[in-house]
Order: C-alpha cells, then sequence, then structure tokens
C-alpha cells in the first residue's frame, strides 16, 4: 500500500524567506540550487518543453488578408542575449523612478514593495538565483532559432520541474523558413493549466484572440509554438502578492532581454516609448507591460499605448493584427446576432448546402439523394475485430473524437500520460448522450483509437498516421461504416480525413458560423469539422457548443430517422447551465453579479434565437428575477419541449433523485413565486412574437415552395403547437426549489400549487422539438451541485456546518458548536460522498482526499490539534500561513485517520496550500478561542458567514452569505 503520508510533503512551519513565502524552513543554498533537484512525484516528471502545431484552415477572414501580408516572412533582426543582472538592476531602479508604465498601480506600488524587501540589489540577487541554469548560461550568445531549439533540448534531456510557479517563453516557428521565429513570454501559477489547458487548446483550435494565437493562425498550417522555461519558484511558493509582483518582474525583465514588447517598457517619456522601435524593433508577441498584471481595472490610457506600439511594428502581420483583431470580432459578433434572430426552415438547410457546395447541383442533388435512402444491412468484417470502437456500423451518423475540451481555469495536475485510461471501454460521450445518441444511431470512435479523454500531451505534436496500422484501421472502419454524414471532432480528426479520404474541401455556413466541409464524391459522404466535444458543461463557452449544437442540427433535418430521436439543442442548454452555475459560484464567493451588460456572447446568442437577446429583453429578465443569473435558469424551465404525446419520442430517461435537491441548502429565504409567474409570462409573450413570425415567413415558403416536405410542414405545423408546455411534474417543480436554495432561498409552495402557476406555451417554431427534456438538464445539475461546484463553503460530511456559539443553528442544517476543550480528546467521523471531489469542510476549511485513496467504507476520521499561542504546529493545516501576517493558523492541524481495505490503519495531517484557507482557518482558531464574530470581523485575513436569517450585529451585514475582513492577495 503507498504511503499516503507522502501525499503531503511539505509539512514544516512557514517562514518568510528573501522574496517570496515557502511553506517549510529553505536555505539559501537551497533557494539557489532547487531548480536543479530531481522529481520526486509522478507529476513532476512531466515536461512542457513541447511542440504544438497550429492546424490548417481555410477561414474566410484569413482569406480577406491581403496575399502580400499572409505570406510575410520577413526575419528578425539579430542581437545578443544581455547580462541580466545588471539589467534587471537597471530596471528596478527606473521602477523606483517612477519611470516605466505601471510603476506604481493601486494593485501593486512597486516602489514601495521593492524598499521592503531589501531594496534594488537583494531583490535583483534573489531573483537572478529563481532563473533557469540553461538561460544564465545562454547570457552573452546571440539569439536565433537554432539557439532557442538548442536550450529546448537541453531542458528536456535535464528533465527541469515544471510542476511550479514559473517564467515561460513560447517560440514560434514556421517551416517555411528555418530562420524565422517570433517569441512570447509568460508566466503562471500553473504551468500545465497555462501551457495545456489554455495555450494549446487555443492554438490547436485557431483562435485568434491574442497577437500571439493571430501570429500562429495567419501561418495557416505552416507555424507551431514551442516552450522554454526561464525561471521558476520553488515548488511549495505561496502565490501571494510579492510573488505576483517578482513574477511580473521577471516577466518585464525577459520581455526586455528578448524584445518582444513594443515600447510598454520603454521609460516614460523617452521618444521610443510609443514607437515600437529602438531597443524592442517591434518583433515580438508581447502587447501589455507585465507590470500591470493582475491589475483588472486598467486605464483607457494604458491599453491605448499599449495597442499603438504593434501598429508601428517592422513585421507586417503584427501590425496587421490591431486592424484584424477589433474588426473580426465586431464582425463576426454581428453576423452571429443577426443570423440566429431569423427563423430556420429545411429550405434554408438546403440553400446553405447548396452555396457549401459552390451550387453546384448535381452535386447536391446526389448528396441529398443519399442522405435519403434507407439504411442496408451490414455484413461484419473480420478485419474489425480488433479495431476499438462505439455503436453501429448501420448508422447514419458518425464522429471521429480528437479530445475532450477542458476549462481554461482547469487545475487538473499534469499527467506524462493517459496510459492509465488507454485500456477503457468506449462509450458515447456524455455531451452526444443527452442529445439522444445511442449505440444505435451513431458510430463512434477516437483518431488514436484510445480512450476519450481530456486534452493531453497525447494529443499534441503527434501525426497518428505514423503509428503501426492506425491509417489500416481508420481506412477499415470508413470502408464498413454506412455513416451518410461523419463529424469531425477537433483537428487531429480533420488532419486524418484529409491525409486518408480524397475528398474535395468546402465551407458550411449555418447561422454565423462557419465549418469546414469535405466531400467525398465516391461515396456521397460529407465530412463536417465540429469544435472537440467538452469534458464538463462548464468546460467550453456557450457559443463554442451553440456551434456543436447548430452543426447536429443541420444534420437532423437531412436525415428522417433522427428527426423525432436527437435532440441538438441539449449541447447549448447544458452549456447555459453551466455557465449559470459557474456565475452562480463567482457570485456566492463575492464576485461581481451577472449584468446585461457582462453577460456573455454565447448566451446572448441562446437568448436571441429565441426572441429574448436585446438588452433590453435581458434587462427585463434580470428585473423581474432580481438576478440575472437566477433568471436565465427560469428562462429555461418555461422554453417548449417537445410533447410527451408524440409516439416517436425516444426513451425517457430515468429522473434524478429528489433527495438530491434538498441536500445543498446553504441559507434560506422566501421563493418569490410572483418573480416565477412573471418570467414565464415574459417567455410566453416572447415566443409568441416569435411565431408570429415564423408563421409568416411559413406561409410565405409555402406559397412559393412545390416541395412535398414544406407543405407537410405547412399542414403539419399547427397540430403540433399549443399542447406543449414547461413540464410542472414533481421533478422539475424540485429542480427549481432547487436552484433556489442555492441562490439562499427557500421554496415555500408545494408541487400542486406550483403546477397551476405554470402557463401553456404556445410559441410554435422548428426549434421547439430541439429543446433537451428538462429531467436530463435536471440531472445534470444535480450531479454538478453533489459534486460540491457551487460550495465556496463545502458540506458534504456528517457534521457538515460548524457554527460559532452565538450563531442559530440553520434550518435544516445539522450544526456543531466546538468547543475548546473537545478538540484535544474527541475525533469526529465524516462519511465521504460518492463524488469526483472527495473532501469535507471543518468550518469551511476544506480537506481533499485523492481518488485514489484506498478507504474503507468512505469513512475518515478528523482530530484537531491546537497549540498554544505563539507556537507553530509542525503540521500545519493551511500552509500558506505567514509569521509575518501573525496568523493564527500557525497554530491549527487537522490530523486524519482512516481504515484501508487491508484493515490497515493510516493516520497522517492534512494541508491546503490555498491561500483563502489561511483567512478560514484564522477565523476557526478564533471561534475556537470563543472570540466573537464582532471582534474576528475587526482583524485582516479572516472569512466570516452569516446566514441569511441569522440575527447579526450590524458589523457583520456585510458578511451575508460569507465575505473576508480583507482582500485575498491577487
Amino acid at each position: 500500500m503507498p504511503d499516503y503520508v507522502s501525499l503531503n510533503p511539505m509539512l514544516g512551519r512557514s517562514k518568510q524567506h528573501g522574496m517570496f513565502t515557502t511553506k517549510r524552513q529553505s536555505s539559501v543554498s537551497e533557494l539557489i540550487s532547487f531548480k536543479r533537484q530531481r522529481p520526486l512525484d509522478r507529476y513532476t516528471s512531466v515536461n512542457l518543453n513541447i511542440s504544438v502545431q497550429s492546424p490548417e484552415h481555410s477561414d474566410k477572414t484569413w482569406f480577406a488578408i491581403d496575399g502580400s501580408v499572409r505570406d510575410e516572412l520577413s526575419l528578425q533582426e539579430k542581437f545578443i542575449f544581455p547580462y541580466l543582472k545588471p539589467l534587471c538592476s537597471e530596471m528596478i531602479s527606473e521602477i523606483i523612478q517612477g519611470l516605466l508604465p505601471g510603476s506604481s498601480s493601486p494593485h501593486c506600488n512597486y516602489p514601495e514593495i521593492i524598499d521592503e524587501h531589501g531594496g534594488v540589489e537583494k531583490v535583483t540577487e534573489s531573483l537572478i538565483h529563481l532563473i533557469s541554469p540553461h538561460i544564465i548560461q545562454f547570457q552573452g550568445h546571440e539569439v536565433t532559432r537554432t539557439a532557442l531549439n538548442a536550450i529546448i533540448c537541453q531542458q528536456s534531456d535535464s528533465n527541469e520541474p515544471w510542476n511550479m510557479p514559473l517564467g515561460y517563453a513560447s517560440i514560434v516557428c514556421d517551416d517555411r523558413d528555418t530562420s524565422w521565429w517570433r517569441l512570447y513570454i509568460g508566466q503562471c501559477s500553473l504551468s500545465w493549466r497555462r501551457i495545456v489547458c489554455q495555450h494549446a487548446q487555443q492554438i490547436i483550435k485557431g483562435s485568434t484572440a491574442s497577437l500571439y494565437y493571430f501570429n500562429l493562425w495567419i501561418g495557416n498550417g505552416h507555424r507551431y509554438a514551442r516552450f522554454i522555461k526561464l525561471w521558476g519558484f520553488p515548488k511549495d511558493t505561496v502565490t501571494d502578492g510579492w510573488y505576483q509582483a517578482c513574477s511580473n518582474l521577471l516577466e518585464a525583465l525577459f520581455c526586455r532581454a528578448f524584445r518582444t514588447h513594443h515600447g510598454m517598457l520603454n521609460r516614460l517619456g523617452s521618444k521610443y516609448q510609443n514607437d515600437g522601435k529602438a531597443s524592442t524593433l517591434g518583433w515580438g508577441l508581447n502587447i501589455m507591460s507585465p507590470l500591470v498584471q493582475g491589475n483588472l481595472a486598467l486605464n483607457k490610457e494604458l491599453r491605448t499605448k499599449a495597442n499603438i506600439g504593434p501598429s508601428k511594428a517592422p513585421d507586417r502581420q503584427i501590425q496587421y493584427w490591431a486592424v484584424f483583431n477589433s474588426r473580426q470580432k465586431a464582425a463576426a459578433e454581428k453576423k452571429r446576432r443577426k443570423e440566429s434572430i431569423k427563423a430556420v426552415f429545411e429550405k434554408d438547410f438546403d440553400i446553405a448546402l447548396q452555396i457549401a457546395l459552390n451550387n453546384d447541383e448535381e452535386a447536391f442533388n446526389k448528396i441529398r439523394e443519399s442522405l435519403q435512402l434507407q439504411q442496408e444491412t451490414s455484413n461484419f468484417s473480420e478485419d474489425l475485430a480488433h479495431i476499438p470502437f462505439c455503436g453501429s456500423l448501420t448508422s447514419e451518423v458518425a464522429a471521429i473524437l480528437d479530445y475532450a475540451a477542458v476549462s481554461g481555469a482547469n487545475d487538473t495536475p499534469m499527467r506524462a500520460s493517459n496510459n492509465d485510461d488507454e485500456q477503457q471501454m468506449l462509450t458515447i460521450p456524455w455531451s452526444l448522450d443527452g442529445c439522444g445518441f445511442t449505440e444505435e444511431n451513431i458510430l463512434i470512435w477516437t483518431y488514436d483509437f484510445k480512450s476519450f479523454t481530456s486534452i493531453g500531451l497525447k494529443h499534441l505534436g503527434h501525426d497518428i498516421l505514423t503509428y503501426p496500422d492506425a491509417r489500416k484501421f481508420h481506412e477499415t472502419l470508413l470502408a464498413n461504416s454506412q455513416a451518410k454524414i461523419i463529424f469531425l471532432c477537433g483537428p487531429q480528426s480533420e488532419k486524418l480525413i484529409r491525409a486518408i479520404v480524397r475528398s474535395s474541401r468546402h465551407t458550411l455556413s449555418l447561422r454565423g458560423f462557419d465549418y469546414p466541409l469535405y466531400r467525398d464524391p465516391l461515396r456521397n459522404r460529407l465530412f463536417i469539422c465540429c469544435p472537440p466535444l467538452p469534458a464538463e458543461i462548464w468546460s467550453v463557452s456557450t457559443r463554442h457548443s451553440i456551434k456543436i449544437s447548430e452543426a447536429l442540427r443541420f444534420v437532423v433535418n437531412f436525415i428522417p430517422s433522427l428527426k423525432y430521436d436527437i435532440r441538438p439543442f441539449f449541447c447549448e442548454n447544458s452549456s447555459v447551465i453551466g455557465y449559470i452555475l459557474r456565475q452562480a459560484r463567482k457570485e456566492r464567493l463575492g464576485g461581481e453579479p451577472l449584468t446585461a451588460d457582462t453577460v456573455d456572447e454565447g448566451v446572448r446568442l441562446w437568448l436571441t434565437r429565441r426572441n429574448m437577446g436585446q438588452a433590453e429583453d435581458i434587462k427585463e429578465i434580470e428585473k423581474i428575477a432580481g438576478s440575472l443569473t437566477r433568471g436565465l435558469l427560469m428562462v429555461l424551465k418555461f422554453l417548449p419541449r417537445r410533447p410527451k404525446s408524440d409516439g416517436n419520442e425516444s426513451k425517457e430517461r430515468s429522473p434524478q433523485p429528489s433527495r438530491r435537491t434538498t441536500e445543498r441548502v446553504r441559507v434560506h429565504e422566501s421563493f418569490n413565486v410572483e418573480q416565477y409567474q412573471k418570467i414565464g409570462d415574459f417567455v410566453h409573450k416572447q415566443l409568441d412574437k416569435r411565431e408570429v413570425d415564423y408563421r409568416n415567413r411559413l406561409s410565405r415558403l409555402c406559397a412559393e415552395s412545390p416541395r412535398p416536405q414544406d407543405k407537410e410542414r405547412c399542414s403539419t405545423s399547427s397540430d403540433k403547437g399549443g399542447t406543449d408546455a414547461p413540464s410542472t411534474d414533481p421533478e422539475s417543480i424540485a429542480a427549481l426549489k432547487c436552484f433556489s436554495q442555492w441562490q439562499g432561498q427557500a421554496f415555500q409552495t408545494g408541487a400542486a400549487e406550483m403546477k397551476g402557476l405554470v402557463e401553456q406555451c404556445q410559441a410554435e417554431a422548428g426549434d421547439r422539438d430541439y429543446e433537451a427534456p428538462i429531467d436530463i438538464l435536471q440531472g445534470l445539475t444535480a450531479r454538478v451541485i453533489d459534486e460540491g461546484f457551487l460550495d465556496p463553503v463545502g458540506v458534504t460530511a456528517a457534521h457538515p456546518v460548524i457554527a460559532g456559539a452565538s450563531d442559530k443553528k440553520r434550518q435544516g442544517v445539522k450544526s456543531v458548536v466546538w468547543k475548546n476543550e473537545d478538540v484535544r480528546n474527541r475525533e469526529y467521523s465524516y462519511k465521504l460522498k460518492d463524488q469526483l471531489k472527495r473532501h469535507i469542510y471543518i468550518y469551511y476549511c476544506e480537506i481533499l482526499f485523492p481518488a485514489n485513496m484506498d478507504i474503507l467504507d468512505e469513512m475518515v476520521f478528523i482530530k484537531l490539534e491546537l497549540c498554544p499561542a505563539g507556537e507553530i504546529h509542525t503540521s500545519l493545516y493551511a500552509t500558506s500561513s505567514s509569521e509575518a501576517h501573525d496568523d493564527p493558523a500557525l497554530r491549527l492541524a487537522f490530523r486524519v485517520r482512516y481504515i484501508d481495505t487491508f484493515s490497515r490503519e493510516v493516520v497522517y495531517y492534512a494541508t491546503n496550500p490555498a491561500i483563502n484557507m489561511v483567512w478560514r482557518a484564522n477565523t476557526l482558531v478564533e471561534v475556537l478561542e470563543k472570540k466573537s464574530l464582532e471582534d474576528i470581523s475587526q482583524f485582516p485575513r479572516r472569512f466570516i458567514h452569516i446566514g441569511s436569517q441569522n440575527n447579526a450585529h450590524p458589523l457583520l451585514e456585510r458578511f451575508r452569505r460569507g465575505g473576508n475582513t480583507s482582500p485575498l492577495p491577487r
């Protein structure tokens, strides 16, 4: 059995060491040599000196760029990499004198903080010690692409660790010229999240959201990014305010050293400050000054200065970014909104396909005829016996999967490979399953014939067709499958089809979205390139999911057998729920509430298609519900559903157990029935308006079109409408009740009363049959809640809430009042829930249990240990606690005990490095010592939660639903 004590390798006391806080005692020699230590755990050895290929594409915006700009490969000037210590000292001196933009701002007063940590020389010395030895050795050498690639090789060979807060350089290369390169400098606290979940995903999906991504995209398949580690903090560094300041200083240092900025790091008032020339020459891919990193309130003047530099760069592609960035974003959003307002009919899909096929009537007729044919019985080939796939070879639709897209905020630890997952059986991904796809109506396989997993290193920089048997396997499946349309979900899937199938390439435009489309003339088969499927409902933007839904809707229109089984809008509806939950969580943690001005573009599109996307409509939803977050969920409840009397309806999913809807109660307020009814009235009104437009257009089409499909639709559309209503069964009502409780409300109306409040939905439109059933959306929501996604202070244990002695017990929630005399002599038992994230909370202090931890019956026993005042526990819980701030959390530890399945007792001390846990542990210590919350609120670095029905001193009103007495460091 593994030694689980090693899960917390840094259990010593906190100490302010030199320039930043670490979680154990560190000597100066250890600080200098940390970068040469061998990795100790299974994640440390993951190497991120990786290469990420930007895919080939056929974007219309690319072709709109002048050819001389698109194809330019101007070479960067040669220069010598400077010695970093004098350059760093000079830069810090300029910052202290206020000579650089961002030297002193509300989020970080650099002159003051540098002085607090010893001044120019001491800070310089400490920063230089953090730099990678390979970069130190590079001082005085000429900067070329060959030299930079040599550093990458050296770092790969030395297995330099990446699982720490660090800085990196991304070198952009082009396979058309071995001398061409561009550079981008960045920093991160979690390298896996930044480089793989953010950079790699954005690059391979062809993002143009930044100059860095644009520079890769404009290469159209010829460019790729490689990564070099520039500096790294010790693995257990506390990411506090001073850490952020050090990171910003180091990033600014390397932007100067590699000349990647465009004047933002030149002295204020100098003749080169705004023109991107002289010391920078404008070849780099950094725009904003690193000194303002973390400042969310950048003023207009600073943003304007940052954008001026690239527009005057000698590289015309960098120059063009200033024009492209503003134009393409505004034009794309305008087009999508305009297209989303229109009702869509079968004729519109025909026209879209005809246009995509360059108005080739013969090709269109062949494709359409093929799509309408009945499937034939397929004989199972022996060649398929050893090929992993899922579903039916006779299905009319197939999908080749690449990777599952993850959120850019994902903090899953680094994995060297996905070998643990390779042998898992391939199943229908949840996003397709929710749409109604089963093993009878779709065929699925992955581009590498392994399991479908979240993006990882195996998805980057590899050509799967170079692997033995890969091409043969793909060719065999394509030959035996009767699929008429195949979705290519990700860049690798598209790449292999281009290599295997002799096809013509086209662009399919659907409601403001463009899809690469490949036509196989021999099989009259279509391949539609789609975004990768999401890993979770919150993993991707709503716009990303809407694009998937639109493609599914297009396919369903052309394949009659799928029209009553598939619900294309499940993808976008589930993503909207994910967006609502993300926003609800953000608001519960003290973030700004969602408003009509800040709502996501994808959510606007989702509302627009339902005739609720205008600014005044969104403001009305916010006004009625009191919260736009709550209002959006109510809108979901009132959308029309496919009538349950439909004989062709697919099999109903089992509703989620209703007990889930009451387990996550936080605080209680009256549920406003009037708000709910008004939202229903508003939704019905807007949908009625949409129906009027729909019927007007439909009547015109019926008069114009001789197609029997249109006539049939005209005669039957009114029969479908008016009988459907939002579900009013107890489970559906429970879902809204559940959301009310997440928002801090109690639902006080019974199911019978609620049924009378839900009016019949009269809106008739072609979209109505494609909405996801409420019970499936409900099940997704319940699972997310059970996994603690909404919990800023999760309640997952046998004693879920710990209240202060003066607090009232909260209705329906068991409270535990901790007494100081019990702490040393009592263990508390907790039953872990069956959920993705295994954790418990003790007075809002989170204790995590790894998924592979072998715990008998999921029972753990926790004992609190508290040292006397003035002492520091050697196994303290909140490892980011600081002596400099006199944190009471330095005295607190949680002793964890459990029995494994071999009946062996395991004991260890839980730790948590998160800075917000210091605030909560500080409060817990003082609660244990019977201090009042009023007194605790007078101290910084504390967290206080006041229930909405608890009587509280006026001083505590600001802590309703939880709040900090001082801001968390950025």
